[in-house]
């Protein structure tokens, strides 16, 4: 009933560290564009994530499907070490 990632620290002693992402423009199935109001063949943006605990391990895996026109990506600083 809480937050998946507060039961993996406590229960599990995993706490994530960083993801990888990668986003590309894709054309979407027709179910997406349908869920996401897009006439058929409109552009959208996809990210694919996978979330790492300190120990490398992968433990999630996202894939997510943006509409372009209402999507903004935006970049932070990277702490390293």
């Amino acid at each position: 009933s809480g937050s998946r990632y507060t039961l993996l620290a406590e229960k599990y002693n995993l706490v994530l560290t960083w993801a990888d992402a990668e986003i590309e423009a894709c054309v979407p199935t027709k179910e997406e564009a349908r869920l996401l109001n897009l006439k058929a063949g409109t552009p959208v943006l996809v990210a694919h994530r996978v979330t790492y605990a300190a120990d490398y391990a992968a433990i999630e895996t996202v894939d997510s499907v943006y509409r372009g026109d209402r999507f903004t990506f935006y970049t932070g600083r990277q702490f390293i070490g």
